[in-house]
């Protein structure tokens, strides 16, 4: 099963089968799984830093985009 849901203007979450990544603009910068939920620190505009605190408002468990990439591009 694949969805996508836009949740606000430039701001989309994509599920597909238990795994959701999250949208801004065309970046991930969030996704969830069966590890967890992972968000990266904000390294863009306003507009992303409130889709990040939409998805999450607990900044210290953020982490590096980079990192967050690296376990998209290693898992999926």
């Amino acid at each position: 099963m694949i969805n996508l849901n836009t949740i606000k203007p430039n701001f989309n979450m994509i599920q597909i089968n238990d795994t959701i990544f999250y949208f801004s603009y065309k970046t991930i910068i969030a996704m969830s799984d069966h590890n967890g939920l992972k968000v990266s620190k904000n390294e863009w505009s306003n507009t992303t830093g409130r889709h990040l605190n939409y998805i999450d408002t607990d900044k210290s468990t953020r982490i590096d985009h980079d990192q967050l990439m690296n376990y998209v591009n290693s898992n999926y």
